[in-house]
């Protein structure tokens, strides 16, 4: 039972380390996308910039 539980910890530990690492990668990518891609006025970037805090 305990190898199991163990187990279990390191796969959260694992998922939870990379799931941190695709937001690190993905969070300042998405920021140039929104100025770059699509010509969007910095007021989007401030709104995308507070809704992935609060969502975070």
């Amino acid at each position: 039972m305990k190898a199991l539980l163990k187990q279990h910890g390191v796969i959260f530990i694992l998922l939870s380390m990379l799931t941190g690492l695709m937001g690190a990668f993905v969070n300042p990518l998405m920021s140039l996308f929104i100025v770059e891609g699509l010509r969007a006025p910095p007021m989007y970037l401030g709104v995308y910039v507070v809704a992935v805090t609060i969502m975070g």
